[in-house]
C-alpha cells in the first residue's frame, strides 16, 4: 500500500519540460517554416546560422540579408564528404562564420525550394556532412531545413534578402519553355479542331 501511494504521489508531480525559444520547432522536427524563423532572426535572442545550398551564382546573386547567412555551394557538397573537406572547398567569405557552427543554437539548411530532406538530395548530404562526418562539433540541435526554400522566403520577405528581383529556377524554365514553344502545324491545328467538331 504505501509503494502504491508513492507511485501516485510521483505521478502527480507535474513535470516541467524546457520551454522551446518562442518559434522554434520541437526537437524532432526536421524542418522550419519562414515564419518561424523571421520571428527568431528578428529578436536576435538565438545564434543562428543560415547555411545557403543553392548553386554558388544563385547566392551571389541574392540570399538572406543576414550575417551568418553563408554559401555552401550545393557544386561542393558530394557524398561521404567529410566536413573539413567541405570547409576546404567553400568560398573564402564563408569559411569564418563556417568556423563558428558549434557555438550555434541553431542552423537553417535552405536550397531553392525543398519540403523536405530527402536522401541523396542536397540538403540531406549537408545534413549528413554536419551531423557524421563533423568530428569536431558537437550540435546542440540537429539543423532544420527551410520549408519551401529560398523561393518561399524571397515571397514572404523580400525586404529580407540582398536582391528580391531574384526569380527562382521553377519560374525561369517555365518561362523558357513557354518562350520556346513551337506553333502548331496546320495538320495539328486541323486535328484539333477536328477533335472538337466530334465532341
Amino acid at each position: 500500500m504505501i509503494d502504491e501511494n508513492r507511485k501516485k504521489a510521483i505521478e502527480a508531480i507535474p513535470v516541467h519540460e524546457q520551454p522551446q525559444p518562442v518559434g522554434l520547432p520541437g526537437p524532432d522536427e526536421v524542418t522550419i517554416k519562414s515564419e518561424q524563423l523571421y520571428s527568431i532572426l528578428k529578436s536576435g535572442k538565438l545564434k543562428v546560422m543560415i547555411l545557403d545550398a543553392r548553386p554558388g551564382k544563385d547566392y551571389l546573386e541574392s540570399h538572406i540579408n543576414y550575417p551568418a547567412c553563408i554559401s555552401i555551394p550545393e557544386e561542393c557538397i558530394s557524398p561521404g564528404q567529410s566536413a573539413n573537406v567541405l570547409e576546404q572547398n567553400l568560398p573564402s567569405a564563408s569559411r569564418a562564420v563556417w568556423s563558428e557552427r558549434a557555438a550555434m543554437e541553431l542552423i537553417v539548411m535552405l536550397d531553392w525550394s525543398s519540403t523536405a530532406v530527402i536522401p541523396g538530395k542536397t540538403l540531406h548530404l549537408l545534413k549528413t556532412i554536419l551531423l557524421k562526418w563533423d568530428i569536431k562539433v558537437q550540435y546542440a540541435r540537429q539543423p532544420l531545413a527551410l520549408l519551401g526554400g529560398y523561393e518561399d522566403w524571397l515571397l514572404k520577405y523580400p525586404a529580407f534578402t540582398t536582391n528580391h528581383l531574384a526569380v527562382p529556377p521553377s519560374q525561369n524554365s517555365m518561362l523558357d519553355d513557354m518562350l520556346d514553344a513551337e506553333e502548331p502545324t496546320e495538320n495539328q491545328r486541323r486535328d484539333c479542331l477536328c477533335r472538337l467538331c466530334i465532341r
